[in-house]
């Protein structure tokens, strides 16, 4: 009953549900309060302008959501326009989805929320088409959509100003809540017999979508701050808490260490599962905390944090002095990192938990006082950018030849089917057609099983209570939810969009129901076959002619990420954190892109599966090695840069070479030789020890227990330790490119 009342509270304060809730309202009251006046018409013409902008309203500045709202307004309306005034005329509807079609799916080029106005100019051009009543002008059905589009301009603006945190403060708890879910999955690298590669692949997934929610925070929460004009209580509150979370996933994300010779070594104690749930316990409180940040509720302190944080350091400490000896030395070393890290995030959290109150008494920095590091990149909307993309070598130019072509052909087979709703077959193909096969093929299951059980919904629902009113209070309902679910799950939101389309039908033409569930299921079919034809033949773009190129720019950031170390650790340079962060996203992005890139060819058709097994590998070795480079970024972050030598040459020098010999084999360059080996390298790393060992046996021998040598060589071990595998996973990676190539 606690899980659940914890899942309620998280899904009615989430943003999510909440605009589905304002989407609703905006369709919805023009249609009732113009129905109960005699004018249903007019309402529906409403609710049509108010939907199509509904599409482009995705989070973000609320100047960016404006001036978005505002450009399409201008454009959905001129294209309702110009397509009732050439509407039927079939040459020139082929002629305009032809252009239009082609023009709209570009605009993908200048990002998100400009691909969204593309979409909405499509959705105004294809219910245009939809001529319900003859008795309305041209010019009046276009007015009445452009006051429908107004209408959700304005609940949008005032639902901001009323609460103009509202949003962040959602988003926020949403990227908390992805904290949560990160740290759960870390968990498991304590529990035996893990699949480390599994639970890596997972973690990267994790870590960009996380990446791109801080940055959606960042922008949200700093352009908010200057827009309100003034830093108040709440406003500085709420970026304490951005920047407390920051420091957290911080420590979270750079805490990689040997999970194996861990449990080698501690298996047999139970430590390791001690780990495991002092972890799930921080995670089940970011996750409340998410909930109070979205719910706008003060979070109690669990007392469970402060007692299992002390047992855990106590339960270490009789540990190691029972376990500890000098073949365990360096395991020892690690657990106790872990230890504080987990005591650091455990004090993290429970300072996060009282900024829930939004207590005045709790002191926060000034404004301008706070750092000014906002993770969000800026859009390039240039119109340089639309024409460079005018090439085969673009993915988006593609989709939209594949996009126009697909319409046309929708248009044609929705005049030859003649059916009362031939305009469903082009929203099925705009909805489903995406640039990559693989989410086109998933979206065309979704719609058409969606499209199934929402019609047989419907079906049972007016056989078994046939009433208007309960019709009508079924459609809201069905409304909610599937627009609470249109951003995160197609498939729910096509099956209660379906059967609230059906009923709403039912009420205004009960005489045609059977007519009209025959014809959705025959639009949806022809819509679904024609979006998966045109993504299997038109132009179409298989993973494997871009692969090699998401493989180059991996090694690329892999060696850009190392260069960062090596100025750190070899020449002592002062590396700025939010340059080493800059990096590492950049780094998590390529990674993503090429992970995505693999699973998506894994569900393409077997004949495009061009060599599976070696990119399997190099994404295996590539979470391995930013698991190298999140442990030289947490000795570098938490030890003060303690350690550094030119002694690291070699092996430094011998890793970049490796990364950039592959990219060489990429590009069908020759690559340059690598004069030394492994053994070498294994070699200088115990000689570059050895001093510290000698004089660090010394201090031993004189009774010494904690010394600066002491730590340095605790440092320097693992240091160089670091380096020698990255070596290592380096070269594994070169020679699999190497078998890339000879496929």
């Amino acid at each position: 009953m606690f899980i659940s009342s914890k899942g309620y509270k998280n899904f009615v304060n989430g943003r999510f549900f909440n605009e589905g809730l304002r989407l609703t309202f905006s369709i919805v009251f023009p249609a009732l309060v113009l129905g109960y006046f005699g004018h249903l018409q007019i309402g529906l013409f409403i609710s049509i302008g108010a939907l199509i902008l509904s599409i482009t309203d995705s989070p973000g500045p609320i100047n960016h959501r404006l001036n978005g709202m505002l450009v399409a307004i201008v454009i959905t309306t001129v294209v309702s326009l110009g397509i009732n005034f050439i509407y039927p005329a079939l040459s020139w509807l082929i002629l305009f989805f032809l252009v239009f079609g082609f023009i709209f799916s570009m605009l993908a080029v200048f990002g998100a929320r400009a691909a969204g106005i593309g979409i909405a100019s499509l959705l105004a051009a294809i219910l245009a088409m939809h001529q319900p009543d003859k008795d309305f002008s041209i010019l009046w059905k276009t007015f009445y959509q452009f006051c429908g589009s107004l209408w959700f301009l304005i609940i949008s603006l005032v639902s901001y100003r009323i609460r103009p945190y509202k949003i962040v403060q959602q988003v926020m708890g949403e990227f908390v809540q992805d904290v949560s879910k990160y740290l759960h999955e870390r968990a498991k690298f304590y529990a035996p017999e893990q699949d480390y590669d599994g639970i890596n692949k997972v973690l990267l997934d994790l870590q960009v979508h996380i990446q791109q929610q801080q940055a959606v925070v960042s922008e949200m929460l700093y352009k908010t701050r200057a827009l309100v004009n003034e830093s108040t209580h709440k406003g500085r509150v709420l970026m304490k808490i951005y920047i407390d979370l920051v420091q957290l996933l911080e420590s979270i994300m750079t805490s990689f260490h040997s999970y194996e010779t861990l449990h080698k070594v501690f298996d047999e104690t139970q430590f390791l599962g001690e780990i495991k749930v002092n972890l799930h316990l921080i995670g089940n409180e970011l996750y409340d905390l998410g909930i109070a940040l979205k719910s706008e509720k003060k979070m109690l302190i669990d007392p469970q944090l402060a007692s299992y944080r002390a047992a855990l350091k106590n339960n270490y400490e009789q540990l190691k002095q029972t376990k500890m000896q000098a073949e365990n030395l360096e395991a020892f070393v690690t657990l106790g990192r872990i230890v504080k890290n987990i005591e650091r995030m455990n004090m993290q959290v429970e300072s996060l938990q009282r900024y829930t109150s939004y207590d005045k008494s709790i002191t926060v920095k000034e404004k301008g006082k706070l750092p000014n590091e906002n993770y969000a990149e800026k859009n390039d909307i240039r119109l340089s950018l639309f024409f460079s993309n005018l090439s085969f070598s673009s993915n988006i130019f593609r989709h939209s030849i594949r996009v126009a072509l697909a319409l046309i052909v929708g248009l044609i087979v929705a005049r030859w089917l003649d059916v009362g709703h031939g305009y469903w077959v082009l929203l099925t193909i705009v909805v489903i057609l995406k640039p990559a096969y693989s989410l086109t093929k998933q979206r065309n299951k979704d719609r058409i099983f969606g499209t199934v059980l929402g019609l047989l919904l419907a079906f049972l629902i007016l056989i078994i209570a046939p009433g208007t009113y309960v019709s009508l209070a079924l459609i809201i309902i069905f409304m909610i939810v599937s627009f609470t679910f249109m951003r995160t799950n197609y498939f729910v939101n096509v099956l209660f969009m379906t059967a609230f389309i059906i009923l709403f039908f039912f009420i205004n033409y009960p005489a045609n129901i059977g007519s009209l569930l025959v014809n959705r299921f025959i639009d949806t079919i022809a819509g679904s076959s024609i979006a998966f034809v045109a993504s299997l033949f038109l132009v179409p773009v298989w993973e494997k002619e871009e692969i090699m190129n998401s493989v180059k720019l991996t090694l690329i950031g892999q060696s850009n990420y190392l260069d960062l170390f090596v100025r750190i650790f070899q020449d002592g340079e002062k590396v700025r954190m939010p340059e080493i962060r800059k990096k590492r996203r950049e780094l998590l992005v390529q990674q993503a892109n090429i992970s995505g890139a693999f699973s998506r060819m894994l569900s393409e058709p077997k004949r495009f599966q061009k060599n599976a097994c070696e990119l399997q590998q190099f994404v295996a070795m590539s979470h391995i090695l930013s698991s190298q480079f999140a442990a030289l970024s947490y000795y570098h972050n938490y030890n003060k840069n303690s350690y550094h030598s030119t002694d690291l040459n070699p092996i430094a020098t011998a890793s970049k070479q490796h990364l950039r010999n592959a990219v060489s084999l990429i590009q069908n360059q020759f690559p340059a030789p690598v004069t030394t080996d492994e053994a070498e390298l294994a070699a200088l790393v115990r000689d570059i020890n050895r001093p510290l060992l000698q004089a660090r046996a010394q201090e031993i021998e004189q009774g010494v227990v904690d010394s600066p040598n002491k730590r340095l060589l605790i440092h320097s071990q693992a240091i160089t330790a670091q380096f020698y595998s990255i070596f290592t996973t380096t070269s594994d990676i070169f020679f699999t490119v190497k078998s890339m190539k000879k496929g």
